[in-house]
């Protein structure tokens, strides 16, 4: 499908990039994520499954070192990714857990700084940093099952297909758009121009619209590129003082482009946009 983008209103503002979430407080815990009624709550670094009435489901509370950062649920199992507080080889990175989630037992303790599930319980982690770049799959039980020299954004479809946007903080950047296959092969797309690219956002026909180095590029599912349009003209060895975002506002597309400026109260100038985005089947 080919598309055409329109700019509905342009606007700066002073903003920041840097948002933090604040997590939901019940019943003394702060709550992670929430299942069939039932709640994955942490408190005091122990995380525990609590019931509708605010009891705890588990024995035994499950007890972190750091803090939890995301929590995925596959089906029987808790997968959760960490924040450490103490500095090592993978500086802030703590340790990715995977509970059993009827009872808090531990099943495996991995690394990973990102995570993203997939069918019948797998799931993949992304890894990056000190000559690491690379994308692992395990099964419901923790076992490694596949891996790849790949990493950055996933995007997952049906029957588990896996693009990435890759991002790999190299100047000059070799990233590219891929598809990792489950053989372990990586076909590979379109390369990028920015290593710390934006979240990706996922149309109807499953392209997908993100910013790169100022320009709003659009890619199909078969890794073809569909469209580019430049927002603003961001050289190749200054991209580091900029940071994309791209997000649905109802049925247009709302771009922020935050670009580093002392000057500012908050430290970035961000400069936004209002996109309308029609497509036409190829004929």
């Amino acid at each position: 499908m080919k598309y055409i983008c329109e700019i509905i209103e342009s606007s700066k503002s002073e903003g920041s990039p840097f948002v933090k979430t604040e997590l939901k407080e019940w019943n003394g815990y702060q709550v992670l994520a929430e299942t069939a009624g039932q709640k994955i709550a942490i408190k005091d670094n122990e995380i525990t499954l609590l019931n509708e009435q605010g009891l705890s489901i588990w024995v035994k509370p499950f007890k972190i070192e750091g803090s939890p950062n995301e929590v995925f649920l596959l089906k029987d199992r808790l997968l959760m990714t960490t924040y450490s507080k103490d500095y090592h080889a993978w500086g802030m990175l703590g340790p990715v857990f995977l509970l059993n989630l009827k009872d808090g037992a531990l099943v495996a303790k991995l690394v990973g700084e990102s995570a993203v599930t997939l069918s019948d319980g797998k799931f993949i982690l992304g890894l990056e940093g000190y000559n690491c770049f690379e994308t692992c799959l395990y099964d419901r039980d923790g076992k490694r099952l596949c891996e790849w020299r790949s990493y950055g954004h996933y995007i997952v479809g049906e029957n588990d297909d896996i693009r990435v946007l890759e991002k790999d903080r190299r100047i000059p950047t070799e990233s590219k758009l891929v598809r990792l296959k489950l053989d372990g092969e990586i076909e590979k797309g379109p390369r990028l121009n920015q290593s710390q690219i934006s979240t990706p956002m996922v149309l109807e026909d499953k392209s997908i619209i993100f910013i790169d180095c100022g320009v709003i590029r659009i890619v199909d599912v078969d890794l073809r590129e569909q469209y580019k349009q430049v927002l603003m003209n961001i050289p190749n060895n200054n991209s580091s003082l900029f940071i994309s975002d791209v997000q649905f506002k109802g049925e247009q597309v709302s771009i922020s482009i935050y670009e580093k400026n002392n000057k500012s109260s908050t430290g970035y100038v961000k400069h936004n946009w209002l996109v309308t985005i029609k497509g036409s089947i190829e004929l």
